[in-house]
């Protein structure tokens, strides 16, 4: 049986060898194109993400843990559905002037004045106008109309690992009475002592480092870093112990 520790580790260690490759091709930011320059961001984000879940682990925060997992999963939904869809790429990006428009607008709205500047508001709700046309965004999401969250995960055949991943680990989010199960007492001799259930940081683990490796395959695939027979050896080893995340 391999470590979970280790080959999580070993995953993300090799985030260096992606990135050392990817820069000996010399590109530059205005050689890439929009998706491109995304998955180059992504990729650090992975990374952090992961380190996340590893320090967590070790240091027996499963719960927390599983909270990362939820946000990683989405990023990783994200990315997947960008690789096969890229139209929608521009969509995912320009999304940002929305949001940094509705939190001026949420401030201002409790009497808060973020944005002391006139001209830099003009601009800000100016480009929220201009994506607004573009793009029609409602509830502020940035996916195509029409589509959710769940949907997403469908479209890249994820559907599964919404069910029993996603929706589990929002139970830790949203507090709900099941966000207590991990928590029992124990009354043996009359006493009673509070146990955690730590049996889910092991596949906390495996899951980061299959999401992870996934990412690190679209990146291999889009900027040619040669490293496909490294990470399907990782990912060979990784699914001898459980099942693929995006099944």
């Amino acid at each position: 049986m391999n470590d979970p520790f280790n080959l999580a580790q070993e995953v993300l260690n090799y985030s260096k060898t992606l990135t050392e490759r990817f820069e000996q091709k010399g590109f530059t930011h205005g050689s890439l194109k929009p998706y491109q320059l995304l998955l180059a961001i992504i990729l650090n984000e992975v990374r952090l993400l992961l380190d996340a879940v590893i320090l967590l682990c070790r240091n027996k925060h499963d719960a927390a843990a599983g909270m990362v997992i939820r946000a990683f999963f989405e990023m990783y939904v994200t990315v997947k559905y960008l690789d096969r869809n890229r139209e929608h790429v521009m969509r995912y990006i320009e999304f940002g002037s929305y949001l940094k428009a509705k939190k001026v607008e949420d401030m201002e709205k409790h009497g808060e004045k973020p944005i002391t500047d006139d001209e830099k508001r003009k601009k800000i709700f100016g480009e929220y106008d201009q994506v607004q046309k573009m793009h029609n965004f409602e509830r502020r999401k940035w996916y195509p109309l029409g589509l959710t969250f769940e949907g997403l995960c469908k479209e890249i055949d994820a559907g599964k690992s919404y069910d029993l991943l996603y929706r589990y680990l929002s139970d830790f989010i949203h507090f709900n009475v099941m966000s207590l199960r991990k928590h029992r007492l124990d009354e043996s001799d009359k006493t009673v002592s509070f146990e955690v259930d730590r049996s889910e940081g092991h596949e906390h683990l495996h899951v980061a480092a299959d999401m992870t490796l996934i990412i690190y395959g679209l990146f291999d695939k889009e900027f040619g870093t040669g490293c496909e027979k490294d990470l399907l050896e990782m990912l060979g080893r990784l699914r001898e112990e459980t099942p693929s995340v995006s099944a």
